[in-house]
């Protein structure tokens, strides 16, 4: 009974031992699992906070348990790695590689090797001096290694250094004055090694305060590859505005001391009197360097009663061609020359041979002017004289004239008009005619090209009186210059000659190349011929399309060869070439190009306006072109305004 009483009472306590041992073991099971799972989960999420900023050597056995998480943040943060490089155009390129990427093999190339040693994206250098920041730019083209440093010195004015750098670069610019003068130690540097780009890279110079320019003043830099040697940079940039300048740019290939300095040039003014005798400036030449030609005159200027000679230096009074080299400034002066109309009187007579006096019988009046000369007037080649008192004569007799021809040059008019005693514009010439027993022959010859003899020009018949002596009349040619003759004694009534000889006049032949390349002209002797199959100027952008005689480029043009039978002026005639340029643009993450369009035009200067309307209307920031030949390249850099089109086979064009 007692037995069963605590037997009761055991499995009474059994029964509530047994809820609480089961709610204990929920409780240790719950605390366990818990125990166990949060390391688990703190674990995952230090994994997860640091997997975009990981990399392969950062990697422990730690965080292998799950692979499949990883590789999907992975390429997320690849994702925004590449658009934000696309969009902000960053110099830092951020590389993520997943677990599962470096449990496989590694993949090594030589391209990935040099972009681990050398900057590949875009970037920018600044050195700030005490006034002044010299800002590099490039790109992957320089392949610049990384490390790399920017180290940039001025040279002190007053020093030796300075003067010496400003001596060489007013003589290698050939100015005659430089009106400032900055000079800098440019240089990049790497493991205390000075270093070279392999591509051009783009330097900024900025001055804190303005720099101000007189109106002829040019901006130039200067590259000094030694001490001794300098090089002018070809297009330099600036910022100017009201004469005044604080940023100056240009592109440098190599580096050492470069100089920016304000150039100021010789000028050529061609002056004219007008018609109320004011002189006026015709055109001038700015930016002629020291020992330049001359090379462009201007047009011949109009003065109403005057006609133009040609040009003079007021200065020296030395004539001016084109030729005529440039050591100063200069003022030309158009020279010319009054328009005189003379009255030419002409009186033929004979004499009578009772009184002695002379008996005009006719009388011819022409009107000339000082530029129509030469001028040739032909005489009457006989004339009846008759019988009577007036004459002396017993009979009729025919008489020949003295004088067949008349030459009248221009300084004869002159002379003749101040031979009277009254400088009038008038003037008289008098012709005898004779009676003859004798007839001779004058021949006018010219010495040939190759000077060894010569050819007749003209001949002509005259008369005389046995027993007199004559000495031939020298006649004038445009073309020729008076040589030498005899006298002759006539001893027969015909047969008998006698020659008058010449010279070859020299004349020039002129050419204007119409923007073309510098031809220089060339002399020779009458109707010595000159080869134009040699003689081709070059323009860029253009097909030389011949030589012309006339300004207008009208009538057929001058092929092979041109007789130089007076001073002669040929004309360049192009024609614009056909260019074609396709237009790119580069996105800089995607290493991807896309057409942005296609320009095409006749003539480069066409060409380039046609470029730079496009490129800011249609296309993004990192362009370039190239035409079907591929051989012209188009860069842009940041901003807009700095646009070079550079082509292989020619000098760099700013648009």
């Amino acid at each position: 009974m007692q037995n069963n009483f605590k037997f009761k009472r055991l499995s009474l306590w059994q029964k509530k031992y047994r809820k609480f041992v089961n709610f204990a073991a929920v409780v240790v099971v719950f605390v366990t699992t818990y125990a166990l799972i949060l390391p688990a989960l703190t674990l995952e999420s230090n994994k997860a906070s640091q997997l975009s900023g990981i990399s392969s050597s950062e990697t422990t056995t730690e965080i292998q348990g799950n692979e499949e998480t990883p590789v999907e943040v992975t390429e997320a943060a690849s994702q925004m790695v590449e658009e934000s490089s696309a969009i902000e155009q960053t110099s830092m390129t951020t590389s993520v590689t997943s677990t599962t990427e470096l449990s496989s093999e590694t993949q090594t190339t030589e391209t990935t090797k040099v972009d681990q040693q050398v900057i590949t994206e875009v970037t920018e250098f600044v050195h700030k001096g005490k006034d002044y920041e010299v800002i590099a730019r490039f790109d992957a083209s320089a392949k610049m290694p990384k490390g790399v440093e920017l180290k940039v010195k001025e040279i002190e004015a007053g020093t030796d250094t300075y003067k010496s750098r400003f001596n060489k670069a007013k003589a290698t610019l050939g100015a005659r004055a430089l009106t400032f003068a900055r000079f800098f130690d440019i240089s990049f540097v790497h493991d205390g090694k000075e270093i070279q780009p392999e591509a051009p890279i783009s330097i900024q110079i900025k001055t804190d305060s303005n720099i101000k320019l007189k109106e002829e003043t040019k901006v130039e830099a200067v590259h000094f590859q030694t001490a001794n040697k300098a090089e002018v940079v070809p297009e330099v940039e600036t910022n100017e505005e009201n004469n005044q300048v604080s940023e100056i740019s240009f592109d440098a290939d190599s580096f050492s001391d470069y100089g920016v300095v304000g150039a100021e040039y010789y000028k050529v003014t061609f002056t004219a009197l007008d018609s109320n005798g004011q002189e006026q400036t015709v055109s001038s030449l700015v930016d002629k360097k020291e020992g330049a030609k001359v090379e462009t005159l201007p047009e011949e200027p109009f003065r109403a009663g005057y006609r133009f000679i040609g040009w003079r230096d007021k200065e020296t009074n030395e004539v001016v061609t084109a030729d005529t080299l440039v050591t100063r400034d200069m003022i030309v002066e158009a020279e010319f020359a009054s328009i005189s109309i003379y009255k030419v009187t002409i009186q033929y007579f004979y004499n009578n041979v009772v009184s002695g006096q002379d008996i005009t019988f006719e009388t011819e009046v022409y009107e000339l002017e000082a530029e129509d000369m030469p001028y040739r007037i032909t005489t009457p080649v006989s004339t009846e004289i008759k019988s009577g008192a007036e004459s002396g004569l017993a009979t009729d007799a025919i008489y020949y004239t003295s004088r067949p021809i008349i030459d009248i040059q221009s300084e004869d008019l002159a002379r003749l008009d101040k031979e009277d005693g009254n400088v009038d514009n008038a003037l008289t010439i008098k012709v005898a005619y004779i009676p003859y027993d004798s007839e001779y022959k004058v021949r006018y010859k010219l010495k040939d090209l190759d000077g060894e003899g010569y050819t007749d020009i003209e001949s002509g018949t005259y008369y005389g009186i046995i027993g007199s002596t004559i000495r031939p009349e020298v006649r004038n040619y445009t073309y020729a210059n008076f040589e030498k003759t005899d006298s002759l004694e006539l001893t027969r009534s015909s047969g008998q000659e006698i020659d008058v000889y010449y010279t070859r006049k020299e004349y020039t032949l002129s050419y204007n190349t119409n923007g073309g390349s510098y031809i220089p002209p060339q002399t020779g002797l009458y109707n010595a011929k000159v080869n134009l199959t040699t003689t081709i100027p070059t323009r860029e952008g253009y097909t030389f399309d011949g030589w012309y005689d006339n300004a207008n480029l009208t009538g057929s043009p001058i092929s092979g060869s041109v007789a130089l039978d007076k001073n002669k002026t040929l004309y360049a005639k192009w024609k614009a070439d056909m260019s074609l340029l396709t237009i790119k643009k580069y996105m800089m993450a995607k290493k991807s190009r896309s057409t942005c369009m296609t320009v095409q035009s006749n003539g480069l200067d066409k060409l380039v306006q046609q470029f730079k309307q496009v490129l800011l209307q249609k296309c993004l920031m990192f362009l370039w072109a190239m035409n079907a030949k591929q051989d012209m390249v188009v860069m842009l850099v940041h901003p807009l305004k700095s646009i070079q089109m550079v082509s292989l086979y020619s000098k760099s064009i700013i648009v």
